[in-house]
């Protein structure tokens, strides 16, 4: 008992507590004013308990702009925009959008953009700080101008975008001002700017963020003293420390600016301090954090340097631009799904400029200001961020630290909370449910996958690459479904991925777009790697990275526009296709290194992957000074060469192709091999290549550099270079032929057998000397006879081995991998060795068995689908399978093994297998099954929707067509509704409703009936309650009318009803039979204006007639104004001073013509005899 009665105390505390909160809604756009955010928080600042203002729906999408001053929050308050979806509180790059002083507070849901902070100019410029908020605990005493009391800020953005907000500095230099504010310009004299206003002669202008003026005098504390010949009478002129900026002239001290410029001028011995991120005094002033104060004069103090560095003249110094966001002083601020996008802070002008920190959000430390807190405030503030994306952010001094960058300056706590295994629901670049938030929001080894549906593109509009910075991985729906694509810039990175240090894979997405220029020598971010930045342990499988592209400058090349690699990279099933490493105009130049890739250090391994189609010189395919392991895998038509391997790379080929690649100004379309590392080919087919191997790793005099060893590949078929390096030997193997190189200086080649050399002229003294080598040369070459490059099945296009070919069981064994490329097996025996190059050839042969059979039921209804299937053993997939139904054949190519054949036949049929053909033409063997599909007509379904038992309709089908269909029921319903139907039926009751109960045509029959009308007129139980039975014949009396009912006023038939006189229609209920009534309607066209006449409505045309036809509230609409005169003497001619105008009729005591000059003279008019009388009798002039 004791539990509950401390409950309920809780619960009775708890509701006193909320007894006074209220929700005000805003209604409009407006600055200020009823229905107005504005007066809504005014309201709720003057309202005990947490309120809540939220916004009418009608504002989605909308924008309300915020003019001067700010909005100021006191007390507890959530103002949440869920209601108005898009809604945007707007700065109107004038003002500053909150000012936050004191409660718990949540803003959420809401876009906060184009907010404003401008410092005000003075001596020393003041500081601009927090475009859309500023958070500050300190605030006046409202009952003493001199006091400063300290509040309690708990702030939380939850799903808040603030964008495009900025914070600038004031400009300091007016030598006789006082410092500027956080807000206002300093004044003339010695007053100091404020928050909101400018100075004057007698101090600070502002007492709190409302907007009310100073004492008079030495100003407020907080808001920046100052005054003419001292502050108060004969004290001191401000040397408290506040928001606005202090000054003074021939006071005391020149003036103090804790958040504002320093004093002014001063030529006896006074000085103003630049305070925290305002600028210096001019004349004698202290240089501030902001900017640099002016150098000594008449004994003054030179500047010292702050944030804006040293003092140096007799101008103040500008004002700093802090937190182009938000700044924070003090308080508590929760950041939740927040994004940052394009906030700046910049400095202002002066002596020195002030400086611009924190682009997005500043976070104030009283070690940056001489160990003390912000004035009225007692501890720095927390800063807690769950959640939060930069975008584009922009601070114009950062040094680019962790903790003053372009997003941030000061210390934010990253919530330790993260999601495991994140969703990507949507396609959009940032913000909830897009891939950049999962990124962001995954725990540590989460797996991040996508909703069913996100397909097509997710483009990166924000310009900013995803940055994969913990151990992830990224599976999504497949490389053909969705694209994650970079949006080109001139002269930026637009990268797609950025891999640090992590452990990451990344599967079944395409990658693309990524564009990285560059734009001058130095001071610029790293261009390499368009699609994907590596510098960790990255594996990419089932991807597809294309059309990345590098255009390097100057000094800044770039390297492997579709990947760069410096980490560990494994690459599986993927495409690297048409990237392009280019450098100035678009032009391929020396030292734009890997198109596809480029692997500079590191360690890659790439396994069944495809390389084609990739721009880079050097390296085309791949640029590789580490190490890359390739098998399976196939580089095809690279137009600047495959792979070039430099320094003291390793590079081992095993089952891969290159084939069909250029040489645009290297040698070696198909490998470029120099430097002295190791290279080794095993069972790899290098062929029609624009110079298949070119090896400059040669030395004039000594021994080549470097080892290389091949062995069980094809190398012909190449085509020779036309260059001047190439040509010491033939287009297959060459190498640099200049005749004064010794023998034994010319670059090793180490045969370790069983190799095919199509046309080699081996130099002096040098030859292929590997067992079982096969060399060919200029008068005698060998053809390795082979296929086309093509998919001959596995995962890469390769070349098959035609009948006949040279390498057909020319390998040996012993090194043989157990499959070929494509993944077929390797038959490895004795009597069969293994085939040279990277395909293994297997003769054709036919499928041995094939079985046709049913797959699920034999027996289906009429109109529905039954599945054949061919189960088949041997031969090579896919097949083309004939079957018959006894009475036509079938054609089903591309089969594979076991999959479905559907057939809908109409009668019992018996099919058979006629043939079975492989891929390679070969005819099987043994087919069997005549399998047998029993078909029976469709059943008959009943409608019965109201479940009594007895149906409406019937129809046959194979299934039910629907809800309220079953296969038995009764016939002769008549009302099948499911709600009052069951009780309606044949086999029901007559009761006297009204209703034709029981189906059989008649209506309460069996009831009296006084009228015969055929309605009876007996009574029910009073449904209406008023004390008196209903009768349901509304005319017991009159057999011509029996029923109630509604209808619409038409008396004049025109089939438009009148309205009141609020436009409302006019229904009237009357009894009748039959027919309707003659004036009235059972439909409704629209407001009638005369409900007297039909040829009068809405419908009707306009005539020239005075009378509103088309009831539009215009008479006559469409006829032209025709201009009248009045002609007051009747003398038939009008005055031109008394004109009318009228459509379609004339005013009376009117004429067309206004030549009458004396209206008020009938005697005179044109025309008229001219007498001697004095007057113009006759209107001529004369």
């Amino acid at each position: 008992m004791k539990k509950k009665f401390t409950l309920l105390v809780a619960i009775f505390a708890l509701a006193l507590l909320r007894v006074n909160a209220t929700t005000y809604t805003v209604t409009n756009v407006n600055n200020a004013g009823a229905g107005s955010l504005r007066q809504a928080i005014d309201n709720a600042n003057n309202n005990a308990g947490a309120d809540v203002i939220d916004f009418s729906n009608t504002l989605a999408n909308q924008t309300i702009t915020i003019i001067s001053p700010f909005l100021v929050i006191t007390s507890d308050l959530t103002i949440s925009g869920s209601g108005a979806p898009n809604l945007t509180i707007s700065g109107g790059n004038a003002s500053r959008i909150f000012w936050i002083q004191n409660g718990t507070i949540t803003i959420q849901n809401l876009t906060l953009a184009d907010g404003y902070a401008k410092g005000g100019d003075g001596s020393g410029g003041g500081m601009g700080a927090g475009g859309a908020i500023f958070m500050h605990e300190g605030r006046q005493d409202p009952g003493n101008n001199n006091n400063l009391l300290s509040g309690s800020i708990d702030l939380r953005l939850v799903n808040v975008i603030l964008k495009n907000n900025r914070a600038i500095g004031g400009s300091g230099g007016g030598a006789s001002l006082g410092g500027g504010g956080l807000g206002g310009s300093g004044g003339g004299g010695g007053g100091g700017g404020g928050v909101l206003g400018n100075g004057d002669g007698a101090g600070g202008s502002v007492t709190n963020a409302s907007g009310s003026t100073a004492g008079a005098n030495g100003g407020i504390a907080i808001f920046g003293n100052g005054g003419v010949y001292g502050g108060g009478v004969g004290g001191v002129g401000a040397d408290i420390p506040g928001f606005g900026g202090g000054g003074g002239i021939y006071g005391d001290v020149g003036g103090f600016g804790s958040f504002g410029g320093g004093g002014a001028f001063t030529p006896l011995r006074s000085f103003g301090y630049g305070g925290f991120g305002g600028g210096g005094g001019g004349g004698e002033g202290f240089g501030g954090f902001g900017g640099g104060g002016g150098a000594g004069g008449f004994g003054g103090i030179g500047g010292f340097s702050g944030f804006g560095g040293a003092g140096s003249s007799s101008v103040g110094g500008g004002g700093a631009g802090f937190g182009g966001a938000i700044f924070v002083t003090s308080g508590k601020l929760t950041l939740q799904g927040v994004t940052f996008d394009g906030n700046t802070a910049t400095g202002g002008t002066g002596a020195n400029n002030g400086k611009g920190y924190g682009g997005a959000l500043f976070i104030f430390n009283k070690a940056d200001n001489g160990n003390y807190v912000a004035p009225g405030t007692t501890n720095d503030p927390s800063v807690v961020g769950c959640g939060v994306t930069y975008i584009n952010n922009s601070a114009a001094d950062d040094p680019n630290s962790a903790t003053n960058n372009d997003d941030l300056y000061g210390v934010i706590v990253y919530c330790a909370t993260c999601i495991t295994n994140p969703v990507v629901t949507n396609n959009a670049d940032a913000g909830p449910g897009s891939l950049r938030q999962a990124i962001l929001d995954a725990c540590p080894g989460s797996t991040i996958t996508f909703a069913g549906g996100i397909t097509g593109k997710i483009i990166l509009t924000s310009g900013q690459h995803l940055v994969i910075n913990k151990n992830l991985t990224i599976n999504g729906p497949g490389a053909g479904l969705l694209d994650v694509e970079a949006v080109p810039e001139p002269k930026k990175t637009r990268r797609v991925f950025w891999v640090e240090n992590v452990t990451a894979t990344i599967r079944n997405l395409t990658i693309s777009g990524g564009y990285n220029e560059a734009y001058q020598n130095y001071d610029e971010p790293i261009i390499d790697g368009a699609g994907i930045y590596n510098k960790g342990q990255l594996t990419l499988e089932g991807c597809v990275i294309a059309d990345n592209q590098i255009w390097g400058c100057c000094l800044n090349y770039g390297k492997g526009a579709g990947i760069f690699n410096s980490g560990i990279l494994t690459v599986r099933n993927t495409h690297i296709k048409d990237n392009k490493c280019t450098f100035e105009s678009d032009q391929l130049e020396s030292s734009a290194y890997g198109g596809g890739i480029a692997n500079m250090g590191g360690t890659m391994y790439m396994e069944n992957s495809t390389v084609s189609g990739n721009y880079g010189l050097p390296g085309g395919g791949m640029y590789n000074t580490g190490t890359a392991i390739i098998t399976g895998s196939t580089f095809n038509d690279n137009p600047t060469g495959a792979i070039m391997n430099l320094g003291d790379a390793i590079l081992r080929l095993t089952n891969s192709t290159i084939s069909g690649n250029g040489n645009y100004g290297y040698d070696g379309g198909g490998l470029f091999l120099g430097g002295q590392g190791e290279v080794v080919i095993n069972f790899c087919t290098i062929t029609r290549n624009f110079g298949g191997i070119y090896n400059e790793r040669s030395v004039e005099t000594g021994t080549p550099q470097g080892t290389f060893t091949i062995q069980n590949s094809i190398l012909a078929g190449n085509i020779g270079p036309d260059d001047e390096y190439g040509g010491g030997s033939t287009g297959d193997y060459y190498f640099p032929r200049q005749p004064y190189f010794p023998p034994s200086g010319y670059a090793n080649l180490n045969s370790l057998g069983n190799n095919i050399f199509g046309n080699v002229n081996a130099p002096l003294n040098w030859t292929f000397n590997g067992p079982g080598d096969q060399v060919g040369s200029t008068a005698s070459p060998i053809n390795p006879q082979l296929g086309l490059l093509a998919d001959n099945g596995g995962n890469t296009k390769t070349h098959a081995l035609l009948t006949g070919s040279p390498a057909l069981n020319a390998g040996n064994n012993a090194l043989a991998p157990a499959n070929d490329q494509r993944g077929v097996v390797r038959l490895l025996t004795v009597a069969n060795p293994a085939d040279m190059g990277a395909y293994e050839y297997v003769a054709p042969s036919g499928a041995t068995a094939s079985v046709l059979s049913v797959n699920g039921t034999s027996s289906i209804c009429k109109g529905a689908t039954a599945n054949l299937v061919v189960t088949i053993t041997g031969g090579t997939a896919p097949y083309t399978v004939v079957y018959s139904d006894g009475t036509n054949s079938f054609s089903v190519p591309g089969y594979i093994s076991g999959t479905d054949i559907p057939v809908s036949p109409t009668i019992n049929t018996t099919y058979s297998l006629i043939s079975v053909t492989d891929a390679n033409l070969t005819a099987g063997t043994g087919n069997s099954g005549t399998p047998t599909i029993t078909v029976t007509d469709p059943p008959t379904w009943y409608l019965d929707a109201d479940g009594d038992g007895y149906y409406v309709s019937s129809t046959q089908a194979c299934t039910s067509p629907g809800i309220g269909y079953s296969l038995t029921g009764l016939p002769g319903d008549c009302n099948d509704n499911p709600i009052g139907g069951a009780a309606i039926n044949p086999g029901a009751t007559e009761v006297c409703d009204g209703i034709d109960n029981n189906c059989n045509g008649q209506t309460d029959e069996g009831f009296t009936d006084t009228d015969s009308d055929a309605i009876a007129d007996c009574v029910d139980t009073d449904d209406d309650a008023d004390g008196t039975p209903d009768v349901d014949d509304c005319a017991p009396l009159d057999n011509s009318k029996w029923r109630n009912g509604n209808f619409y006023t038409d008396a004049d038939g025109d089939g438009y009803n009148r309205t009141d006189i609020y436009g409302n229609d006019i229904k009237e209920e009357i009894c009748y039979g039959a027919t309707i009534p003659t004036g009235y309607s059972l439909t409704t066209n629209g407001p009638e204006c005369n409900d007297n006449d039909a040829s009068i409505n809405p419908g009707a045309t306009e005539v020239c007639d005075g009378i509103d036809n088309n009831c539009d509230g215009q008479v006559d609409e469409g006829f032209p104004l025709i201009t009248y005169y009045f002609d007051v003497d009747g003398d038939g001619y009008g005055s031109a001073n008394n004109p009318v105008q009228a459509r379609c009729f004339q005013p009376q005591n009117t004429v067309i013509n206004n030549l009458d000059c004396d209206d008020q003279n009938a005697s005179v008019h044109p025309g008229a005899p001219e007498l001697c009388d004095g007057l113009d009798n006759d209107c001529d002039g004369g």
